[in-house]
């Protein structure tokens, strides 16, 4: 008798231990994306009127998921050439660079599918490069960064994406009031194609 108490007794505790068992929410869930993106300049700025896009890099690390909602960072290169020295002055090209914090939703259409929407906030800083006895010119501000990027799956865990983002970017400019939003204003589309490995 007692052994078949003892029996009922640990098969109740296994059962109630397994139900109580729940999938943590917080967890430690690597993922990273790297890949080319072409800048878009928009509105009518010294960006949009000095410069060519020449083409960068992006790279975001996405490191804790709570409830399919990612967080991350990333950092982004653009480059420009300078196509009009009368906006921009003696110099020839031009290069954009930022850190930020990303948050995402991964919305997981199928095994092969994934939406990756996502908002980000940063710090950014423009750097003009010398042709001849030009110093090289310097300038720091900061983002907001909306965009989405859908991910296919190649194999195992090497995804492919596309994707488009739209940054909001201000620089600190030395310039007067009626020329400021045209020199610090940085705001651009950005188009992506890369790599994802999760």
């Amino acid at each position: 008798m007692k052994r078949i108490l003892f029996l009922l007794f640990s098969i109740s505790i296994g059962a109630f231990g397994q139900q109580t068992e729940k999938k943590p929410s917080l967890e430690f869930e690597p993922g990273f994306h790297i890949g080319w993106a072409q800048a878009i300049p928009v509105g009518n700025t010294a960006l949009s009127d000095g410069y060519n896009p020449a083409g960068g890099l992006n790279m975001q690390l996405d490191v804790l998921n709570y409830r399919n909602v990612l967080l991350g960072v990333g950092v982004a290169g653009q480059f420009f050439r300078v196509t009009d020295p009368s906006v921009v002055g003696e110099f020839n090209r031009g290069s954009y660079s930022s850190a930020y914090l990303a948050v995402s939703y991964k919305h997981r259409f199928s095994r092969k599918w994934i939406l990756l929407p996502s908002v980000g906030i940063g710090a950014n800083g423009f750097r003009l490069r010398e042709t001849t006895n030009v110093s090289a010119s310097h300038q720091k501000g900061r983002e907001i960064r909306v965009g989405t990027t859908l991910n296919f799956r190649l194999d195992g865990a090497v995804w492919l994406y596309a994707g488009a983002s739209y940054t909001w970017a201000r620089m600190g400019t030395n310039t007067t009031s009626e020329f400021d939003n045209y020199y610090s204003n940085f705001s651009h589309i950005q188009l992506q194609v890369g790599l994802y490995f999760f």
